[in-house]
C-alpha cells in the first residue's frame, strides 16, 4: 500500500473474528498494519484476528481496544485442522479486553492454543511454535469468571513453546478470580520446551487470582535476564484464607505443573533476573508447589511483601541446597528460608517482609533482629537491618544483576552508583514551575497517596520515565487530568490522576500535587483548542445517561481521566478539546471524565444528573508513515504518542 500504514476499524461481527475471519488453512500476514475498535460478539474469540489454521504472522503492527467476548482480545490462534504457528514482531497491544460478555475471557491480547499436530500442514514442524519480539503489552484485560492471561494465554498439549524477547508487559490483568491467574502470561497444560523469556520486563501487572505477572499449570518456564517489578497477586472472597482457589497467591508468579495431576511438567530455570516490589495476599512473590526441579542463577529477591506467608519464595524442593526449610509443626511445607541458608550462587534476598511464621522471622522491613549469622548478599555481609544496601549493592558486585524499574545498562543507560550515605533530598520545583505544583507534607522524602497512607492503587497514576525531576513536572502540565507528581532520584515519574490526600515516608522520592488540584478553581491550560463536534451519546433520550464501553455494563476506570472540581459542563467540554486523547466526557456535579478508550463510548446507562457526550475532532487520514521508532524506551503510557496516521478502512 505505498508503505503507509494500513487501519481495520470497527468490524463487530456474531462471532469469531471481529475484524478477520481466517477459514480453514488460510494463513494471516500483517505487515504494518492498525487494527482498533473490532470486536467478537456472541460468545466469539480474536476480538481483531481469529485464524482456525492458526496460522499467524504480524510485523510492526498494533492492535488497541479491540474486544473479544470469548478468548484473545486482539488476536486468537486456534487450531482446527492443521497445525498451527504464529510470530509478532515489533507489534503493540494496547487496551485489549478477552471476555467483555459474560464468557471466559483467557489471552486478553493473545490466546494462543493448538489442539491438535499436523507435519503435514502449512505449520509444518513448526507446529504448535510460537514467538514474540520487540513488542509490548500494556493494559490488556483478561475478564470473566475462571479467566487467565491478562495479556497471553497459551494453552493446549501441541503448543509446543514459546520464545518471548526483549518485550515489556506493563499493567495488564486477569480478573477471573479463583485458582486461575497470571496478570500478564498464564501458560496452562501446553507441551514442551515450554516457555523461554528473554530481556522480558514484567511490570505492575495484576492477577485477581494466582500469580500476579506469570501463572503456569504444567510446562516448563526459562527466564533469563528478566524483571518482576511490582506485580500483585490479590485474593477475594476470603481473603488470606490459605487456600489457592481464593488466589492472592504468588505476587510475580506461581508455578505449579500438577495440573493434570501426573507431576509431568518440566524445569522451572531462572538465570540474572530480579523479583521485586511484589505484593500478594496470601504468600511468596514466587511460589513453586509439586516439587519441580528448580534451578536458581544469580536471582535476586528485593522488597518483596506476602500479608499472611513468606514474602519472598515458597516452595517444596530445591535442586542442590534447599534455601527454605519446613516446618512440620505448622503443617507448612515452606515458608521462610532460616539463617545460614541465605544465598545459593549468589541468590540474594533484600528487603522482604515475612510474616505468619512460629519464630526466628522479621515482621516488619526495618526489624533490629537479624538473624545468625547474617545473610551474605553477593560476597558481602550486611546486617538485618540495611536492606536499602542490601539491594543497592545488586549495581556493584561482579555477580550482581541491577536493573532499575525502566533502566536497562545493555541500551547504554548509565547505572546510578550504590549509595553509601543518605540518599539527598529530593528537588525542589524550578522557578517556572514553582508556581503551579506545593510539596505534600513537606515534599521531599514523601511518595505519594490517595485516600489515606495506604491508598496506592495503580488506578490512582501512569508511570513513566523521566530523566529529571522538570521533565516529570513537565509531564504532569501536559494532560489536564494530572493532579500532581511523584518523582524518584532512579528517573521514576508518577503522574497522578486522582487528588493527592496523603503520603508514606520514602527516602529519595518526592510528592507534590498541582495548584488547584484540590477541586478549588481550574488549572492551567496551555495548548490551543482545535475544533471538533460533541454529540450526545444518548441519542437525544430523555433523561440522564452515564458514558459506557461497549455495552451497559462496560465502565472499565482505564477508559477515562478524572478530574474534580469542574465548575460547568461547558468548562469540562473545554477540557476535552484541550487534551488529544478525549473522544468524550460524562458530566456529573462538577466531576468531569474524560474519556480515552480507544473503540470511543459506544453505550450508555440510564442514570440521573449525568450528561455523556461523544466528541469527534476532524482527522487527516493519510500522511507518511514514521518509520524510525525508538524500541523499548519503557514509557509504557506514552507507547502510541507518535502515532501515524493511516488510511482508514471501514467495516
Amino acid at each position: 500500500n505505498g508503505g503507509q500504514l494500513a487501519a481495520v476499524r470497527g468490524g463487530a461481527p456474531e462471532g469469531a473474528g471481529g475484524c478477520i475471519l481466517a477459514w480453514r488453512t488460510a494463513a494471516v500476514w500483517l505487515e504494518r498494519t492498525r487494527f482498533e475498535g473490532c470486536r467478537a460478539t456472541g460468545g466469539g474469540g480474536g476480538g481483531a484476528v481469529y485464524s482456525m489454521a492458526g496460522l499467524v504472522t504480524a510485523v510492526d503492527s498494533t492492535f488497541e481496544g479491540n474486544e473479544a467476548e470469548g478468548e484473545g482480545g486482539a488476536v486468537a490462534v486456534r487450531d482446527e485442522c492443521c497445525g498451527c504457528a504464529a510470530a509478532f514482531r515489533n507489534c503493540r497491544f494496547w487496551r485489549n479486553r478477552a471476555g467483555s460478555g459474560d464468557g471466559h475471557g483467557g489471552g486478553g491480547a493473545l490466546k494462543l492454543a493448538c489442539q491438535m499436530h499436523s507435519h503435514r500442514g502449512p505449520a509444518g514442524a513448526n507446529s504448535g511454535v510460537y514467538a514474540v519480539a520487540d513488542s509490548e503489552f500494556a493494559y490488556n484485560t483478561a475478564s470473566g469468571l475462571g479467566s487467565s492471561g491478562g495479556a497471553v494465554a497459551v494453552s493446549g498439549k501441541h503448543s509446543a513453546s514459546l520464545t518471548v524477547e526483549r518485550t515489556l508487559f506493563y499493567r495488564n490483568r486477569a480478573l477471573g478470580r479463583g485458582e486461575t491467574g497470571g496478570g500478564a502470561v498464564h501458560y496452562q497444560n501446553a507441551g514442551s520446551p515450554g516457555g523461554v523469556f528473554r530481556d522480558v520486563y514484567f511490570v505492575e501487572n495484576f492477577a485477581e487470582g494466582n500469580g500476579g505477572a506469570v501463572r503456569n499449570n504444567r510446562g516448563a518456564l526459562d527466564f533469563a535476564d528478566c524483571v518482576f517489578s511490582g506485580n500483585y497477586a490479590s485474593s477475594w472472597g476470603q481473603a488470606n484464607a490459605h487456600s489457592w482457589e481464593h488466589g492472592g497467591v504468588g505476587g510475580a508468579l506461581v508455578w505449579d505443573h500438577s495440573y493434570d495431576f501426573e507431576h509431568n511438567g518440566g524445569p522451572l530455570r531462572f538465570t540474572d533476573c530480579v523479583i521485586e516490589n511484589s505484593t500478594s495476599d496470601q504468600s511468596g512473590a514466587l511460589t513453586v508447589a509439586c516439587a519441580p526441579q528448580r534451578y536458581f542463577t544469580r536471582l535476586s529477591f528485593c522488597q518483596n511483601k506476602g500479608t499472611a506467608n513468606s514474602g519472598m519464595y515458597r516452595g517444596t524442593s530445591f535442586v542442590g541446597q534447599a534455601p527454605c526449610v519446613p516446618d512440620p509443626a505448622q503443617g507448612r511445607r515452606c515458608e521462610y528460608p532460616r539463617a545460614p541458608v541465605c544465598v545459593l550462587d549468589t541468590l540474594t534476598f533484600g528487603g522482604d517482609t515475612w510474616e505468619g511464621w512460629p519464630d526466628n522471622k522479621r515482621k516488619t522491613t526495618g526489624s533490629t533482629s537479624p538473624p545468625t549469622p547474617p545473610c551474605t548478599v553477593t560476597n558481602t555481609r550486611w546486617p538485618d537491618q540495611n536492606w536499602a544496601a542490601a539491594c543497592s549493592l545488586r549495581c556493584d558486585g561482579s555477580n550482581a544483576r541491577c536493573l532499575p524499574l525502566f533502566d536497562d545498562p545493555s541500551r547504554g543507560v548509565t547505572r546510578p552508583p550504590p549509595r553509601t550515605e543518605a540518599p539527598a533530598q529530593a528537588p525542589t520545583p524550578a522557578p517556572a514551575h514553582a508556581q503551579r505544583f506545593t510539596p505534600v507534607d513537606g515534599g521531599s522524602g514523601r511518595v505519594c497517596r490517595g485516600a489515606d497512607a495506604s491508598d496506592n492503587s495503580p488506578r490512582h497514576y501512569r508511570v513513566s520515565r523521566a530523566p529529571s525531576f522538570e521533565l516529570c513536572l513537565a509531564q504532569c502540565e501536559g494532560e489536564p487530568a494530572c493532579r500532581g507528581v511523584e518523582y524518584s532520584e532512579a528517573g521514576r515519574c508518577e503522574v497522578w490522576t486522582r487528588n493527592i490526600q496523603a503520603t508514606a515516608p520514602l527516602d529519595g522520592y518526592a510528592c507534590f500535587a498541582r495548584a488547584g488540584s484540590d477541586g478549588e478553581g481550574e488549572l492551567d491550560a496551555t495548548t490551543d483548542t482545535p475544533p471538533g463536534t460533541f454529540t450526545d451519546a444518548a441519542g437525544g433520550a430523555a433523561g440522564g445517561h452515564a458514558c459506557r464501553g461497549a455495552h451497559e455494563g462496560d465502565n472499565a476506570a482505564e477508559y477515562f481521566d478524572v478530574v474534580n472540581g469542574v465548575p460547568s459542563l461547558d468548562a469540562c467540554k473545554e477540557r476535552c478539546r484541550k487534551y488529544s486523547r478525549c473522544n468524550g466526557v460524562e458530566y456529573s456535579g462538577q466531576r468531569c471524565e474524560l474519556w480515552v478508550r480507544p473503540g470511543g463510548i459506544r453505550a450508555t446507562k440510564s442514570l440521573k444528573g449525568f450528561t455523556c457526550l461523544t466528541y469527534q475532532r476532524p482527522l487527516a487520514l493519510v500522511v507518511p508513515v514514521q518509520r524510525h521508532v525508538q524500541r523499548h524506551s519503557f514509557l509504557a503510557p506514552a507507547l502510541f504518542q507518535a502515532r501515524s496516521a493511516v488510511r482508514k478502512v471501514e467495516l
